[in-house]
């Protein structure tokens, strides 16, 4: 029996312009780290940052679905628009873990 090819995990970004500050952003954190605690108790993955720089906030999802049209991802919007804040959302990417490489078999001279 041959092993499965792993499955992909999926990346996609929100950016929001302008960046907004910490405080700003405070119910967004809760709500990212509640989605990633529900998702762990459903042995589902996914997981949000956010990372912010002086022209644009970002916001790294990985997910186990490329699927945008998810209750997390309209959660999401809302608070952004709440915040007023404009945002786009990137394509989803695929991300395929790498599997350990089995051991090297010795050649016919042992090496």
């Amino acid at each position: 029996m041959t092993p499965s090819a792993p499955k992909p995990i999926w990346a996609y970004t929100y950016q929001i312009v302008p960046p907004q500050p910490a405080a700003k952003l405070k119910h967004l954190k809760v709500l990212l780290e509640a989605e990633h605690a529900e998702a762990a108790r459903r042995s589902d993955k996914w997981e949000g940052r956010l990372v912010a720089d002086d022209r644009i906030t970002h916001l790294l999802v990985l997910a186990e679905s490329a699927d945008l049209d998810r209750e997390v991802n309209r959660r999401i919007e809302s608070e952004l628009r709440s915040l007023d804040a404009r945002f786009s959302v990137t394509v989803p990417l695929a991300v395929v873990p790498v599997a350990p490489s089995p051991p090297a078999e010795p050649d016919d001279n042992g090496q």
